[in-house]
């Protein structure tokens, strides 16, 4: 027969053991999120002076977003939680290089981006105003150890991204040229 004093003291045992468990289930599921728009390895680039991009629009699959700055600190890409954001060492705009603009893939943001199909227009209004247009050439799922989707090119694309796959363990891209190009 149990004792009034056992059950209290197996009840004490099992409600540390839950909080310790979701205490260590909380610092993983932190430091899973700080990584999940991130590609494994280095990404190398330079800001440019140009105008940087403002503004993002995919009327095939009804993206509108706005752009805000974002940069890798400590290997951890800075995410916005309501716009898309433009990797501060990638080209902007007419600048001739790769533009990395990034979301996560979430219904306000990038949620719609696999809908995404060769042939579809991306524009991008820059902090000037002007108006860029791209075609999608290219719609991928890689590995995020694949960083040369978001180096330096030497050609003018834009590259976008967002997180796919079971527990956003594949990054989903999609490619761009200028739309003067295509003629």
């Amino acid at each position: 027969m149990k004792r009034k004093g056992d059950s209290k003291k197996s009840l004490g045992v099992s409600l540390i053991a839950i909080g310790t468990i979701f205490f260590f289930a909380s610092l993983f599921i932190k430091s899973w999120q700080a990584g999940i728009l991130s590609f494994s390895g280095e990404v190398s680039g330079s800001p440019q002076h140009l105008p940087r991009p403002q503004r993002l629009m995919i009327d095939s699959v009804g993206i509108d977003l706005g752009v805000s700055e974002g940069s890798i600190r400590d290997g951890v890409w800075e995410i916005s939680p309501n716009s898309a954001v433009h990797l501060d060492i990638s080209s902007s705009p007419g600048g001739g290089e790769n533009i990395v603009i990034y979301a996560h893939n979430k219904k306000n943001l990038f949620g719609e981006l696999k809908r995404v199909k060769v042939g579809d227009i991306v524009r991008v209004i820059s902090g000037s105003g002007r108006v860029y247009s791209y075609v999608v050439y290219e719609t991928n799922v890689i590995s995020p150890k694949r960083v040369e989707y978001v180096s330096p090119t030497g050609f003018e694309v834009l590259t976008l991204y967002t997180c796919v796959g079971i527990a956003d363990s594949k990054r989903f891209v999609v490619r761009a040229r200028p739309l003067f190009n295509m003629m």
